[in-house]
């Protein structure tokens, strides 16, 4: 975000994708399993099954990948790619249009013009 009057966003092509160490499974029982709803390093560390990545050059393996990297599984394995980065997208689009006019109202306040 560049600026927010008007507003002015934008995407770079890469970065980090993070994984929960569990797999997903419904039911009210697993809802407490932190390993299988967070992404969170720092949670996630803790697990047993934490795969660290110990190479910086190979960039899809382990519990932490780059955006690239998912993008050529995707591709791949045939998978929607392009559905994918436009969910992205748009919920981070939306995300900042959320907190648009309080970030507005708040440089109103503190920023003479």
């Amino acid at each position: 975000v560049t600026s927010f009057d008007p507003l002015r966003i934008y995407l770079f092509d890469e970065g980090l994708t993070r994984f929960a160490t569990e797999k997903y499974k419904k039911g009210a029982s697993n809802i407490t399993n932190r390993f299988m709803h967070l992404t969170n390093y720092s949670v996630n560390k803790k697990s047993q099954n934490f795969d660290k990545n110990t190479d910086a050059d190979v960039d899809d393996t382990g519990s932490k990948w780059s955006l690239s990297a998912l993008r050529r599984y995707f591709l791949a394995n045939n998978m929607p790619w392009e559905k994918v980065w436009d969910g992205i997208q748009d919920i981070l689009i939306k995300t900042v249009i959320s907190i648009e006019a309080i970030v507005n109202s708040k440089i109103a306040m503190f920023v003479k013009y």
